[in-house]
């Protein structure tokens, strides 16, 4: 689906000048354009297997509303033409393989249709099946399938649905087959879900999103000696237009509510309908928010007498809501509609990233994951407080703007004093990237869209409401040149809740040349110390090599450090064993790091600094190659910061001097934490934290 906003969030283009579309009141308008692939609704099956007759005679499946497509499929055994087709039903294709085995596949849209059977009738009594399909979300005119395939055999045990090319997108491939046997079918072509399996007909479906060739279908009988049908009938969409909007008869000065139109063609449009009817059915909703994600639009908006945001899950199939009482977010206290401004983001069907915020100074603002919207409640969980942690995080009149990446991640565009990004893990409920800075520009008017590829771009389209004249384009992310990238280095580094207890560091002698290290599988026997030379500005060309393959206890992590005097000289100092934690320096020489550092024996400076659960930090600063100088903390000895300086590029010899003249820094277990920076070989500076 494709989705176009105008309202607070969004900006619209009028004589090549972007403007606010009723930034701080007045009517709010978002237009969506949906075709999501059609779905099967329900079936009836004749009450005539096992017995001879004339006729066969359905009514229509349960559930069948107008607009629906009902696909009919006739197995008779004889070939003589039918005396009487019911009224409305136009012929797909007839396949008759042999004299006594005759298929057909009829269609017809649902239209005012009654009580009643539909029957198809001939002349002499043979055995007969019939079953009718219906589905939903079909094209409204026209032909409802975009192509089909035919196919027929004299005998077999394998149906051949032979391919289908479409050309438009977004198509349900349903596969009909007939079978001379009392054998039900198995073993359908993944990814079809079956439909209908029974003696005589079977039926299956799959959704193309591509055009193109769907390939071949096949499905197997339990009898190769009989003859058979198949088919493959490629469904077309139906394609609407849903315009959400604000109104009331006094312009919204006193009362207010979010309705939607619906137009296949974006010019004639159906009747309003008011969004919340069906739930709490109120007269004070403003300013609505909407995204998509299959054939669902998730809206969420303010309520001015509940002061909150609410908000539904729309089905574009059948244009109906799945909660009995509207999604309401916690409430901020007593607020104006009109200086509000709404955001919405769908992660998938039933998962929604929502943020509220006061453009207009006041102290209102938050971000809430909210689930469960497939129930007839949602689950709302604040993600905003204590989660951002970079920059002064959102804060009132940030005006946050939110864009689904994926069903894992979302982006968000906000004004922090620059146009800022940050991106949200949905699983985690973590901001990763947080308030990185687009542009060092005050513009609080812009718009975000992505293209929700792979590596998925955001492109942001901003303006100052001071100065509508002058607009910036950004472009963010994907595999072209961009301003911010992310790399995994390792997943599963560690466990669950032990996100504070990992590790890592990192040194860059330049912009396109970093060299990381971390503690990685935390959570086993024996962690590992990692080594990562980056060898582009974006460390996705990288190599991960193993330092040390068991620096200790599952849970403890090793703490490296690294200091690098050249894109080939780095060294490094990490914790090691379980039971006497000790010291160890590395010597990274030569013009690889990676296989310099993987090769290079480490060197023993400290024994026995603690016990099993030791928590030592470490920190290192190297003033030339060959003069490195670390901290650590020595648990054992009482919890005090030592200082080694190397009077080698190996610290193969070294003095280790005690920095904090007989203070207690912290307990016999967690060390405190320090720094080191050395200006000169001579001048060192040392920060620690008094744990006690």
């Amino acid at each position: 689906a494709r989705s176009w906003q105008i309202a607070a969030d969004s900006v619209v283009v009028s004589s090549g000048i972007v403007q606010s579309e009723a930034q701080f009141g007045g009517l709010q308008r978002k237009v969506t354009y949906m075709e999501p692939p059609p779905s099967f609704r329900s079936k009836i099956e004749c009450t005539c297997a096992g017995v001879t007759g004339t006729s066969v005679a359905m009514p229509k499946p349960a559930g069948t509303v107008d607009n629906d497509v009902m696909i009919a499929v006739v197995y008779k055994e004889s070939n003589t033409s039918f005396n009487t087709v019911p009224t409305g039903w136009t012929l797909i294709d007839r396949e008759t393989p042999v004299a006594d085995h005759d298929a057909y596949i009829y269609w017809k849209r649902a239209s005012g249709e009654g009580a009643g059977d539909y029957t198809w009738d001939w002349t002499g009594a043979v055995y007969r099946k019939g079953i009718i399909l219906t589905y939903k979300g079909v094209v409204t005119s026209g032909d409802p399938y975009n192509t089909f395939s035919p196919n027929s055999a004299t005998t077999g045990q394998t149906l051949t649905h032979n391919s289908v090319t479409t050309t438009a997108t977004n198509t349900l491939v349903v596969g009909i087959g007939t079978h001379w046997t009392a054998n039900t079918v198995g073993d359908f072509t993944s990814p079809a879900t079956e439909r209908h399996n029974a003696p005589q007909i079977l039926a299956f479906d799959a959704p193309q999103v591509a055009a193109g060739a769907s390939g071949n279908k096949t499905s197997t009988t339990a009898s190769a000696t009989e003859s058979w049908t198949a088919h493959l009938i490629a469904l077309v969409p139906a394609r609407n237009w849903y315009a959400f909007y604000q109104e009331s008869a006094n312009d919204c000065t006193t009362t207010c509510d979010v309705f939607y139109e619906k137009s296949s063609d974006g010019v004639s449009w159906g009747s309003p309908v008011n969004l919340d009817a069906n739930e709490d059915n109120d007269t004070d909703n403003y300013n609505p928010s909407i995204d998509v994600s299959g054939q669902y639009i998730h809206v969420f908006w303010l309520d001015d007498s509940a002061d909150a945001v609410q908000g539904v899950r729309l089905d574009a199939m059948d244009d109906t809501t799945t909660q009995t009482s509207v999604c309401s977010l916690t409430s901020p206290g007593a607020f104006a509609v009109s200086t509000y401004l709404v955001s919405v983001a769908a992660i998938d069907t039933t998962t929604a990233l929502v943020a509220y915020s006061d453009t207009n100074g006041g102290s209102n603002v938050d971000v809430f994951k909210v689930t469960g919207l497939n129930a007839v409640t949602c689950t709302v969980t604040d993600v905003q407080p204590g989660n951002i942690t970079f920059g002064s995080g959102v804060t009132a009149s940030d005006r946050p703007v939110l864009v689904a990446l994926s069903n894992k991640k979302a982006s968000m565009i906000s004004q922090d004093g620059n146009l800022s990004y940050a991106e949200f893990a949905v699983a985690e409920n973590e901001w990763l990237t947080n308030n990185m800075t687009i542009a060092s520009v005050t513009d609080n008017l812009y718009s975000a869209a992505t293209d929700g590829a792979g590596a998925p771009k955001v492109w942001v389209l901003s303006d100052a409401a001071a100065d509508a004249t002058d607009t910036n384009f950004y472009t963010l992310g994907g595999s072209s040149a961009s301003d911010f990238a992310e790399t995994t280095l390792s997943a599963g580094t560690s466990a669950v809740d032990q996100d504070g207890l990992s590790d890592i560091d990192m040194y860059c002698v330049a912009a396109d040349d970093c060299k990381i290290v971390y503690t990685d599988d935390m959570d086993s026997i024996g962690p590992d110390v990692m080594f990562v030379d980056c060898n582009n500005a974006s460390c996705s060309s990288n190599t991960p090599v193993t330092l040390n393959g068991d620096c200790g206890a599952s849970g403890i992590p090793c703490n490296p450090a690294i200091h690098c005097s050249s894109g080939t000289d780095c060294h490094i100092v990490h914790l090691t064993s379980v039971t006497a934690p000790d010291i160890f320096f590395i010597d990274c020489d030569g013009a690889d790091n990676t296989n310099a550092c993987s090769t290079n024996a480490a060197v023993n400076t400290n024994a026995d600094i603690g016990g099993t659960t030791t928590r030592t930090h470490i920190d290192i600063d190297c003033p030339t190659g060959d003069n490195c100088k670390f901290i650590y903390d020595d648990v054992q000895a009482g919890s005090v910061v030592k200082f080694v300086d190397c009077a080698d590029d190996q610290c193969a010899i070294a003095t280790d001097t005690d920095t904090s003249t007989g203070i207690d820094w912290g307990t016999a277990v967690v060390g405190p934490k320090i720094a080191l920076d050395c200006p000169t070989a001579a001048t060192c500076k040392v920060v620690a934290h008094d744990t006690d």
